[in-house]
């Protein structure tokens, strides 16, 4: 969604803080339904592993309060938070983005 919209704001509370991400757990992402193509092709690009988390307890995917499924993705070998956090915010190609469907 941040790829595709003028303004993205990301609100996250203090205790979901972690010095070194991917290193131990997956980076959770929560996706929009009908972006989740898109987005799993974009961290793809990017060489992240990507998979929906499917839950434990129930049958299917974990889903948030708001409907959106979440995707566990894998920093790759050697990922520098701080280089990945501008990776990930900076939109790649317009076609990366529209092309998986």
């Amino acid at each position: 969604m941040g790829a595709v919209s003028g303004r993205y704001v990301i609100v996250v509370e203090e205790s979901n803080w972690f010095r070194a991400p991917g290193n131990r757990f997956p980076v959770p992402v929560a996706v929009v339904p009908l972006a989740l193509a898109p987005v799993r092709a974009a961290l793809q690009e990017r060489v992240y592993r990507g998979a929906v988390r499917i839950a434990v307890r129930k049958h299917g995917p974990v889903i948030t309060d708001h409907g959106n499924p979440i995707v566990d993705a894998w920093p790759p070998d050697g990922f520098d938070a701080a280089c990945g956090e501008a990776e990930l915010a900076e939109p790649r190609s317009r076609h990366a983005m529209t092309s998986v469907q």
